[in-house]
C-alpha cells in the first residue's frame, strides 16, 4: 500500500474500534459513524446507497468481531443477502487482498474459538503510524532505488539521477534480519498457542492426573530455581 493508503487504513481501524465500543455499549455513536463513513469513502470505497450505514457496516464486517445486527440492519455475515458488501459498487484494487485477508483471519479465529478483533489488535500500530508524522517504511524486499530506505539511500538515489552512482541496493543481511524478526514473532506466537492449549488440556483432564502434572511442574520449577 502507498503511504497515503496506509494512513487512510489506520484511521479507519481506529474509528472502527471507537465506533464498535460506543455501539455495543449503547452510547451515542453518531459522531463516530459520520467520521468513519467519511474515512471509508475517502479510501476509495463506493456504495450504491446513500448515508453512512453501509460504510460503517462494511468496516465492522471487515475489522470487528461484532456478530449482531450492524447499522442499517445489515448482517455481519459476508455471504448473507443483507451483507453490506452487496451494496459496494467500487473497491480499490490495492485493498482487495487486504479485505480477503481480514475475512480469512476472522474465519480462522471463529473456527478456533478465538475471536480476533482486527480493529483492536491493529490499533497500536495504527496509532503509531498516524502519530509518527512520517511515511511508513516498506519491507526490505519491496525497496528500490526509487524508494530508498535511509538518508544514505536517498543520497545515492540522488546521485544516480544526476548521472552518478546507482541507488542503494538491499543488502543480504537486511533480508536475513527481516526473516529473523519474522521468525521471532512466529516463535512467540507458537509459544503462546502452546501455553493456551496446555491450559485447556489440563482443564479437561481428571483431577488426580491434573494434580500430578501440576506437582511435577512445580517440583521442576523449584529445582531450576535452587542454587547450584
Amino acid at each position: 500500500l502507498t503511504s497515503e493508503r496506509q494512513r487512510q487504513l489506520a484511521e479507519v481501524l481506529l474509528l472502527t474500534r471507537d465506533f464498535e465500543e460506543a455501539y455495543t455499549k449503547g452510547e451515542d455513536h453518531r459522531p463516530y459513524a459520520r467520521r468513519l463513513g467519511d474515512a471509508i469513502r475517502a479510501s476509495g470505497v463506493e456504495f450504491s446507497v446513500e448515508g453512512d450505514d453501509a460504510a460503517v457496516a462494511t468496516a465492522m464486517l471487515l475489522f470487528s468481531t461484532y456478530n449482531g445486527t450492524l447499522p442499517g440492519g445489515y448482517s455481519a455475515m459476508e455471504l448473507s443477502d443483507r451483507s453490506p458488501l452487496k451494496v459496494v459498487t467500487s473497491f480499490p484494487t490495492e485493498l482487495v487482498l487486504m479485505g480477503r485477508a481480514t475475512v480469512m483471519l476472522k474465519g480462522i479465529g471463529a473456527r478456533l474459538g478465538m475471536p480476533w478483533n482486527l480493529a483492536t489488535k491493529w490499533a497500536p500500530a495504527a496509532t503509531l503510524l498516524l502519530s509518527s508524522g512520517t511515511d511508513a517504511a516498506p519491507p526490505v524486499w519491496l525497496r528500490s532505488a526509487a524508494q530508498p530506505s535511509s538518508a544514505a539511500g536517498a543520497a545515492a538515489a540522488g546521485a544516480a539521477a544526476a548521472g552518478g552512482a546507482s541507488g542503494e541496493r538491499t543488502r543480504f543481511r537486511e533480508v536475513t534480519g527481516s526473516f529473523a524478526a519474522a521468525a521471532l514473532v512466529l516463535r512467540r506466537w507458537a509459544a503462546g498457542r502452546a501455553r493456551t492449549w496446555a491450559v485447556r488440556l489440563l482443564q479437561v483432564l481428571p483431577a488426580p492426573v491434573r494434580r500430578t502434572i501440576l506437582k511435577r511442574l512445580a517440583d521442576a520449577a523449584a529445582r531450576r530455581g535452587a542454587p547450584g
